[in-house]
């Protein structure tokens, strides 16, 4: 189950002279309204449609338009017509760092008067990303540093992925609201998987030789060889070449360079 980050707090706001009046959950609709009239409405501004776009907003956004706690909505374009965000209370921002979102941001609280909260499922400043990182670059110019750091701080709150983040940016930033979220699988995509007599029939053919995953992006290996192959498998990567034999071992997003042979 997903939890909605999203929900506490909800204040009045205006669409140009015009008080916009909130609305609250109703387990039961009104008659003469629509089904989405009687739930609040929150916008996305996601930060890809690839890995953490989808476990952190997409397939949250899908579970809980599905089971209807909110009419909610996901985009990347920085929508700036102010009839896009009439009902809309607050906005989840994920991973933003650009001179432009910080001045987006700036419009959205400023001009809309919704409530922020910025979305990180990872670190993000440029000093504690490990050299070996290919995306290490991109977060390395102090201009983006100081962005992604003032906003932050400027957003009302912050959602991250487990407590040892949370206490990460706790110290790195002035931030003070910090919430964690874990990553849930999608039920809609993982409970197809789920049957125990499959599951069986799994264990028993692969028991002679038990199959061994790691699942993790690109970005966790040394590909461009800027560390001297020093990176999160280094410590292991003769273990595993010692139990090809014992173990089918399986490797899904990338494969480290030590492995190639």
């Amino acid at each position: 189950m997903f939890v909605n980050p999203l929900g506490p707090s909800i204040k009045q706001q205006t669409f140009g002279n015009l008080p916009i009046p909130v609305k609250h959950p109703a387990s039961v609709n009104k008659p003469g309204k629509t089904p989405d009239q009687d739930l609040p409405r929150y916008l996305n501004f996601i930060a890809d449609y690839t890995g953490c776009g989808h476990w952190r907003m997409l397939w949250p956004e899908h579970v809980l338009n599905a089971y209807r706690h909110c009419v909610m909505q996901s985009s990347t374009v920085m929508i700036t017509d102010p009839k896009h965000f009439h009902g809309v209370t607050c906005i989840r921002v994920q991973r933003q760092a650009s001179e432009s979102q910080r001045g987006y941001l700036k419009f959205l609280k400023e001009q809309m008067g919704v409530r922020l909260i910025y979305e990180i499922d990872d670190i993000c400043f440029g000093e504690d990303i490990p050299k070996w990182n290919a995306f290490r670059d991109a977060f390395t110019d102090d201009k983006i540093r100081n962005n992604i750091q003032t906003m932050m701080e400027y957003c009302d709150e912050m959602t991250v992925t487990c407590e040892s983040m949370k206490n990460y940016f706790l110290k790195k930033t002035n931030q003070k609201n910090i919430t964690v979220i874990p990553n849930y699988p999608s039920k809609t995509w993982i409970d197809r998987f789920y049957e125990p007599k499959k599951i069986s029939i799994r264990f028993e053919k692969n028991i002679k030789k038990p199959r061994l995953m790691y699942a993790g992006s690109s970005s966790h290996f040394d590909l461009q060889q800027k560390n001297n192959l020093q990176d999160d498998i280094t410590h292991v990567i003769e273990a595993i070449k010692q139990t090809v034999d014992k173990y089918q071992w399986v490797f899904m997003g990338g494969v480290p360079l030590q492995l190639k042979e």
